[in-house]
């Protein structure tokens, strides 16, 4: 199933049958990372470099947002890139991490 995430971008989300709404992600201030399957990283509205992402995270965190941070991540990136990210996201002192994931669609 294929989910627009970011301004026309197309994911490949995770399908996950233990997934449950996250709304604090729908927040204006949530600290949303996305991945795509080029390994590309985009964060807000702008895509980033992967020395930038801590800094970038760190400037959100000021400015009042949660101590957590929502990835969106295409289902079929490679691990080191993810890898890259996490560390990332870790070297801006946030721990809390969430993957969203569709709902399986179910049968009528």
């Amino acid at each position: 199933m294929y989910a627009p995430a970011h301004h026309g971008l197309v994911f490949d989300r995770y399908i996950s049958q233990p997934a449950r709404p996250m709304p604090a992600a729908l927040r204006d201030d949530a600290v949303r990372v996305m991945l795509s399957r080029d390994g590309a990283i985009y964060f807000g509205n702008a895509k980033v470099t992967s020395e930038d992402l801590a800094e970038q995270i760190r400037q959100r965190l000021e400015r009042g947002a949660e101590h957590a941070v929502f990835l969106i991540v295409d289902q079929c990136i490679r691990f080191g890139d993810l890898s890259v990210v996490l560390d990332e996201v870790r070297h801006a002192g946030i721990w809390d991490i969430v993957f969203l994931a569709e709902f399986p669609v179910m049968p009528r």
